[in-house]
């Protein structure tokens, strides 16, 4: 499944992107634990979250997630969704809400 089959399967009222959507997802992680994040999901996860914190886009990065979905109705701020940008040396971020 990429990116984009998860997109359509959720309809997300937005998404922000820093890059295109065909990136392959093989596992998701579930969790409000930015703690639990780093210790218990593997690189390249789709993480879903109700966290909408600045910390929940660096720990993707840091982790080499392929994107995170905010879920339970929280909408993350437009600081979280301006960091989904590229930067040098981490792995593109995905977010859809």
């Amino acid at each position: 499944m990429t990116l984009k089959d998860v997109q359509k399967f959720l309809t997300p009222r937005c998404c922000a992107e820093s890059s295109p959507w065909i990136v392959e997802v093989t596992t998701a992680f579930a969790c409000d634990l930015i703690s639990e994040m780093l210790a218990f999901a593997g690189s390249q996860t789709l993480l879903i979250t109700s966290l909408t914190n600045p910390h929940v886009i660096h720990t993707a990065e840091v982790m080499d997630a392929v994107g995170v979905v905010f879920v339970g109705g929280k909408k993350p701020s437009d600081d979280i969704i301006n960091n989904v940008e590229p930067r040098k040396n981490t792995a593109p971020v995905h977010a859809l809400f």
